[in-house]
């Protein structure tokens, strides 16, 4: 209901002016090594009054409201600070990843923004991985375009990541700047016990290395889903079996490497 849509708004504005939000960080493990290379960074809302606020109702919130530019600058500098953070005080050198809609790309001083946040934390560009969901806008909007080709200039790595792009879509997502595909097997399903899903991934993983992308698997459950994936040679993989989202002391306790 709108009353409450507005009552979400107004926390929101609160939230971000007394920097209220939170992030927390998902580990993403190398299935080549099993090391932990990388962590995405999942935004996390906790109000006094409303509780935790699941994520897409804080992300609704944010738009209602006009706010997803401010959202998304905070995240992408509290995920960079982060990134800082883990390496001095815990001797974790790991990219960071940082969920972005494409509409965010209309942000034309967006390169800008991380440029300087990467300056500021003194990082090299390629610890940022930008994941762009909602990719059907980038087919109606130059500009979302333009600031994706200034973002790979910048250094940053691209990651699409649209569980609802379809086969068409993908074929032509790939013409663009991207270094990374991500596929979320809660889209996808169950790939250790159903043979059809198995061959989905087996060939988004080929078609992705053949186009020169590396691989992200999201939604990893268990054992058995992390054993094949790693025999179908995906890159990168997170999820429950690797290891759940945690703020950024206990992600620093759990994996500081000693």
């Amino acid at each position: 209901p709108e009353t409450e849509l507005l009552l979400y708004e107004n926390r929101l504005r609160a939230a971000i002016a007394q920097d209220a939000l939170d992030i927390v960080f998902q580990p993403q493990v190398d299935l080549r090594t099993g090391l932990i290379v990388g962590a995405e960074s999942q935004l996390r809302w906790r109000d006094s009054d409303l509780g935790a606020v699941p994520v897409e109702k804080a992300i609704a919130a944010a738009e209602s409201a006009g706010l997803v530019n401010e959202v998304t600058l905070w995240l992408v500098n509290g995920a960079l600070r982060n990134c800082r953070h883990f390496r001095d005080a815990a001797g974790l050198d790991l990219r960071v990843g940082v969920k972005l809609s494409a509409k965010s790309l209309r942000q034309s001083d967006l390169p800008d923004f991380v440029s300087s946040a990467l300056k500021t934390w003194n990082l090299r560009p390629s610890r940022l991985v930008l994941e762009i969901t909602e990719t059907a806008i980038l087919a109606r909007s130059l500009e979302s375009v333009e600031t994706l080709q200034q973002l790979r200039a910048v250094g940053v790595r691209l990651c699409l990541d649209d569980a609802g792009a379809g086969y068409d879509a993908l074929s032509w997502l790939v013409t663009l700047p991207f270094h990374e595909l991500k596929i979320d097997l809660a889209a996808v399903g169950n790939v250790a016990e159903v043979p059809q899903k198995l061959a989905l991934v087996r060939s988004l993983i080929d078609l992705a290395h053949e186009l020169k992308l590396e691989v992200v698997v999201a939604g990893v459950e268990d054992e058995a889903t992390r054993a094949i994936l790693k025999q179908l040679r995906c890159d990168l993989a997170q999820g429950p079996a690797i290891g759940a989202p945690l703020a950024a002391a206990a992600f620093i306790k759990q994996h500081r490497s000693d």
